[in-house]
């Protein structure tokens, strides 16, 4: 719902008659639960390289 009010707030269309799910796919933006996704595992791929001081099992 954020999301789709900032990309309704960054494309100035505010009617009720226009779709937030089009703005997104207007503006190219990949969806929250994706972007998350993405983090997670760049954390994970972090952790497991140790580019971060947070211990990993070896045995996973």
């Amino acid at each position: 719902m954020a999301q789709r009010r900032a990309a309704r707030f960054t494309t100035n269309r505010y009617r009720n008659t226009s779709s937030g799910a089009d703005v997104l796919h207007l503006l190219q933006r990949e969806s929250l639960a994706d972007s998350r996704s993405k983090l997670q595992l760049v954390i994970l791929y972090k952790i497991i390289h140790e580019f971060v001081d947070i211990p990993s099992d070896a045995n996973l």
